[in-house]
């Protein structure tokens, strides 16, 4: 099975009074067509810089100021940090789509769910009109939103967290994209709707056929949805292998550590 992401000696960094602060620090990896990548680590390791720096939305006082990310599109491999903004932006959405933390802040608040949606479908698939707000509908109804119609015209405060989570993922995956990172797409959800969510990105990266980078600082999330694992501290991957490998013979004192934070449930 052929890569589809690579990243190759990733540096981001943020330009402070003091100096430098590395972010991301000479990180590396790769993700299979239909793999599904999990990132784990504490806040501050440098996981959703990572997922931002891919994306190239680091905003200043940050800067990539090193590495490769090539992106294997069809029979074309691009160096994503080489290509022009408009070029980005057909990828960005399209190719290469994201769902935020929390979908509350990442909504407009005064646009409609279904015009939020419209917008991305409109840009990326150039299509218009009764076609566009169809493929809307679609999308709702693909992460199991009943009543799409009426979700698709109402507002973002009107939704429950649980449902804005979905509407997020459905807005990211409205173009088919050919990669989906999620990072921490169970922020702020109680315990039953994030096995929910959880479940829902599986089905959908099965039936989608699609590659899935999750981030999270939550072990247990990591062992039921991803199959390869990342562990980052301080801006590097200090140890990476399978969920079994990580799990059962972690090498690094700071998985161990993870590990052994873990809930030990009793009866």
């Amino acid at each position: 099975m052929s890569s589809l992401l690579q990243i190759k000696n990733l540096k981001t960094h943020f330009e402070t009074s003091q100096g430098p602060v590395k972010a991301v620090d000479d990180v590396s990896f790769s993700i299979q067509r239909d793999g599904r990548l999990g990132i784990v680590g504490e806040s501050g390791s440098g996981k959703s810089i990572t997922a931002l720096s891919i994306l190239r939305l680091i905003a200043s006082p940050g800067k990539i100021v090193g590495g490769e990310i090539l992106f294997h599109s069809q029979d074309t491999v691009v160096d994503l940090l080489k290509i022009s903004e408009p070029d980005m932006r057909k990828i960005r959405g399209k190719k290469i789509a994201m769902v935020f933390q929390e979908a509350m802040t990442s909504f407009n608040p005064v646009f409609t769910i279904g015009d939020q949606i419209l917008e991305v479908v409109e840009l990326h698939q150039g299509l218009k009109g009764q076609a566009a707000w169809k493929k809307v509908i679609e999308s709702l109804t693909l992460v199991k939103i009943s009543d799409p119609e009426r979700v698709a015209r109402g507002y973002p405060h009107e939704l429950s967290g649980g449902m804005r989570q979905r509407a997020m993922i459905a807005m990211a995956l409205s173009c088919q994209p050919d990669l989906l990172i999620a990072d921490e797409p169970t922020t702020a959800l109680d315990v039953t709707i994030q096995a929910q969510v959880l479940d829902l990105l599986k089905e959908l990266q099965q039936k989608m056929g699609m590659a899935l980078i999750l981030i999270t600082h939550d072990l247990g999330i990591i062992a039921e949805t991803v199959d390869e694992v990342l562990v980052m501290k301080s801006g590097k991957i200090v140890e990476s292998g399978s969920v079994l490998d990580i799990f059962q013979k972690p090498k690094h004192p700071y998985t161990q550590s993870l590990l052994k934070s873990l809930p030990v449930w009793t009866v």
